[in-house]
Formats: structure tokens, C-alpha cells, sequence
């Protein structure tokens, strides 16, 4: 005779958006990578590490959020794409431009960047979030656009 299985007790959640500050201010579409660079820039509290930040935007293109993905150990950050979607997802973002800062003054894409921007694009199309573009920043002022450099199909 089979033994009487154990209840065991299954969590009841519900998922809610934590705002913590507001920016009070009124911009316009985020269209180009310099001052999608400028929001991140103004944002980033500690330019010594690695910070992966999402700009969400709506239809218009216009910022509803600004979020910290993830902040890296020194020169890396890791982050998989579900992290981001989630996020998106939650704000009801139609589009994301992701953004990292390089600390070493490197504005080149490393094959981690590619291999996971490649990913989070994919995965974006099947849940219908566009990654509209992946900057990466650098000392003093250089931005990388994956858009401009045709890496994003």
C-alpha cells in the first residue's frame, strides 16, 4: 500500500512594480542612442562598475521606466534575457533599449554582448518585446549602438 503523500505548503503570490523614485520631467521619444546614453548616464550612481540598465519604452517610444537590470562585481555584469523580459513584461513595455557601461573605457562589444544580445532579440520577438537597441557606454563619452552597427536584424 502506497504511503499517504505530505502536504506541503504552496506559496500564494501576486507580482507588484515597486516604484521607488520619479523623475519629474517630460522627454521626448527616445530615438537616438545619444540621448538614450544621456538618460543611463545621468542614472548610473557608481561609474566605477558595471551597470546593465533597461530603458522601457511605449508605441511612441516614449520612457515609462527606467530599471536597473543588474549591477556587475567589477567588470562584468550578467544578466539572462528572461531577467529582462520580466521586466518588460511587467511594465507592459512595447520596446527596450538595453544599455551597459564598459568602466575600462572599451567601447567595443565583447562576444558575451553579442552572443546575449543575439538571445534577448530572439527572445523578445516571440513575446512580442522589440529590443530596439543595446548601447554600450564608455569613458568620456563614447556610445556603441548594436542598431547603428547592424547587429540587430
Amino acid at each position: 500500500m502506497p504511503a499517504p503523500r505530505a502536504y506541503r505548503p504552496i506559496p500564494i503570490v501576486t507580482l507588484k512594480i515597486v516604484r521607488r523614485r520619479h523623475l519629474w520631467a517630460h522627454y521626448p521619444p527616445v530615438t537616438t542612442p545619444a540621448f538614450a546614453a544621456k538618460l543611463v548616464r545621468d542614472f548610473i550612481d557608481e561609474p566605477d562598475r558595471e551597470w546593465l540598465v533597461a530603458l522601457l519604452l511605449d508605441e511612441q517610444h516614449r520612457l515609462t521606466a527606467i530599471h536597473p537590470v543588474a549591477i556587475g562585481k567589477g567588470h562584468y555584469v550578467l544578466a539572462e534575457p528572461r531577467e529582462v523580459l520580466t521586466i518588460a513584461l511587467l511594465h507592459r513595455a512595447y520596446a527596450v533599449i538595453l544599455c551597459h557601461n564598459h568602466p575600462t573605457g572599451a567601447v567595443t562589444p565583447s562576444a558575451q554582448d553579442l552572443e546575449a544580445t543575439s538571445q534577448l532579440h530572439a527572445a523578445g520577438r516571440i513575446v512580442g518585446v522589440t529590443l530596439w537597441d543595446h548601447l554600450i557606454l564608455a569613458p568620456p563619452r563614447q556610445v556603441f549602438s548594436f542598431r547603428r552597427a547592424g547587429l540587430l536584424g
